[in-house]
């Protein structure tokens, strides 16, 4: 009969071994992608069998990657702060009042989570162009990432505000302030670390975007991601691994701050609640 002890040996080395492969798995492709950056030779290959830095100087001496990175950090910054003044007096209206269809309503500001990337890029560009009759690249792309970045800062925001101490408000009232000085200075300072937290998400998720962005682009206004997929169609060098470290530092960049001002655990749990 096996005993219970050898049960226990064996279920955690199984669980060592799946966590081991996993993490393999994950992270032995950006291990490559990173080792191309470095390699002498003009097509990718592992192992590299030298180290350079021309890759690096290609990069920067291509205008489309610098435009596509320029475009993307603007629409990325502007579609996450319109996202955020959004955000804010919705999740004043979901948490604090009680209506008809208030479920229906949520699910639908949650449904860019679940409705696929190339799905709602198509419709996007149906909406805007054959319906809108809108035309502007930068136009489009504001709109369609404000759309795509809203639920997770209304999600963050809602969490924040639905957990705050009521009696603070109340206090102020009693003092003689009116709605908008309760908002400025008792209420904005609780939420700070959400709307930052939110911000710095809805920036990593705009800047990691393809599937919506590459049917709203046009030669004059384009993302970084769309113009290394571009790039990818045409020549496949080592460029394309200095392109995947810059994208890692911006990410790595913002889980960084997002640890630093709530706490990756704490940001992984915010939900709307009552």
């Amino acid at each position: 009969m096996i005993s219970k002890r050898s049960i226990d040996i064996v279920s955690s080395f199984a669980v060592k071994i799946v966590l081991i492969i996993t993490i393999i798995f994950l992270f032995f492709p950006v291990i490559i992608s990173i080792t191309f950056a470095f390699d002498p030779r003009n097509f990718p290959t592992f192992p590299p069998i030298g180290f350079t830095l021309k890759w690096f100087e290609n990069f920067f001496r291509m205008r489309t990657f610098i435009e596509g990175l320029k475009w993307s950090l603007i629409i990325a910054i502007t579609a996450s702060g319109i996202s955020i003044c959004i955000a804010i007096p919705t999740s004043f209206a979901i948490t604090r009042n009680e209506f008809h269809g208030k479920n229906i309503l949520l699910a639908a500001f949650q449904s860019p989570l679940i409705v696929p990337g190339v799905v709602a890029g198509v419709a996007f560009l149906t909406f805007f162009r054959g319906f809108l009759n809108i035309y502007s690249a930068l136009t489009n792309l504001l709109i369609a990432h404000t759309i795509l970045t809203f639920p997770y800062t209304l999600r963050t925001i809602g969490a924040a505000i639905a957990g705050l101490d009521r009696t603070l408000e109340e206090a102020a009232y009693s003092l003689g302030a009116n709605p908008l000085s309760v908002f400025r200075h008792v209420i904005i300072p609780q939420i700070i670390p959400a709307m930052v937290s939110s911000f710095v998400f809805a920036l990593a998720i705009s800047l990691d975007d393809v599937a919506i962005s590459v049917f709203l682009t046009d030669p004059y206004v384009y993302t970084f991601p769309v113009t290394l997929m571009g790039y990818m169609k045409v020549t496949f060098d080592p460029t394309i691994g200095v392109a995947s470290i810059i994208l890692l530092v911006l990410t790595t960049i913002i889980i960084l701050i997002i640890d630093r001002l709530v706490g990756i655990d704490k940001f992984a749990a915010f939900g709307i609640q009552r």
